[in-house]
């Protein structure tokens, strides 16, 4: 949608500039355009985003109480293990705010839900290894 707004700048623009009869007509036709161009906003938030956002939310909750229930894990490694999931929710949402398709979304979400898995697995094992 923003990217057909502003094809559609571009385009009138371009044809004004065409029709222009004066160097005049057709410096105002090019400013005109780059305006509309500009003008055209790029959303910073959107549902999709947001969905990711909730859903990182939601993985890290549950990789969290994972690790409060692992035995054998240190109230210290435990917290360790909870603020690597906290840096990577953050990088995550920070790629995902970046992103400027669906696509991005996707591969940051998956990325930060990825990331998310392996510090949980990884108190997993340091839990087992340490009850033996």
């Amino acid at each position: 949608a923003v990217k057909d707004q502003a094809q559609t700048a571009a385009t009138n623009a371009k044809t004004a500039i065409s029709n222009a009869k004066t160097v005049g007509d057709v410096t105002t036709a090019q400013t005109n355009g780059e305006k509309a161009i500009n003008a055209v906003e790029i959303p910073t938030a959107s549902k999709t985003k947001n969905d990711a956002n909730s859903d990182l939310d939601t993985a890290a909750d549950a990789a969290k109480k994972a690790i409060d229930a692992t035995s054998g894990l240190t109230a210290d490694q435990k917290k360790t293990a909870k603020d690597q999931i906290d840096q990577a929710v953050a990088a995550a949402k920070e790629n995902i705010n970046k992103a400027s398709d669906d696509t991005g979304v996707a591969a940051a979400t998956d990325a930060g839900k990825l990331a998310i898995d392996k510090v949980s697995a990884n108190a997993a094992i340091d839990g087992a290894l340490a009850e033996k």
